[in-house]
């Protein structure tokens, strides 16, 4: 499979088609600008030129300096995953599937896949929230960020 993966990614990694390859563009058409969504740092700079909303970006230098990249990093890593999520109103997830982050979501109640792209190390999953984050709002009572 890795071998597989190495072997498309030779071939294909002087244009177009390497372009497709490494990201959802299906999954990226479907994001709505309402939504709050939760990405993985990869994808955020072609979500932000695709004129998405995004919770990070590449630009790490600047959301160190404003504390995002701190709470992605414990979010990422298990620490207060949930709570974190419920504090930033995140109703979607758009992440790679293969890590331990998506397994706790995947089974956790509260979340659900709604898509899943690509193939290997390029399989993203799309999450939103079972309970919409205006309901998890009145159930909490705490207000969205702005």
């Amino acid at each position: 499979s890795s071998e597989i993966n190495r072997s498309i990614h030779r071939k294909c990694c002087l244009g177009q088609e390497c372009f497709d390859l490494l990201f959802p563009h299906q999954t990226l058409a479907m994001i709505q600008s309402t939504w709050h969504t939760f990405n993985g740092v990869d994808l955020g700079g072609i979500m932000a030129f695709d004129g998405k909303p995004s919770y990070i970006d590449s630009r790490l230098d600047t959301f160190e300096h404003h504390g995002v990249l701190a709470g992605y990093l414990n979010t990422t890593r298990l620490n207060n995953s949930l709570e974190n999520l419920d504090e930033w109103h995140i109703d979607h997830i758009l992440f790679t599937e293969h890590t331990p982050f998506i397994y706790l979501l995947e089974h956790t109640g509260g979340w659900r896949v709604v898509k899943h792209e690509g193939q290997g190390q390029e399989l993203y999953v799309l999450l939103e929230r079972a309970i919409p984050a205006a309901n998890l709002q009145s159930q909490t009572g705490s207000q969205p960020r702005n």
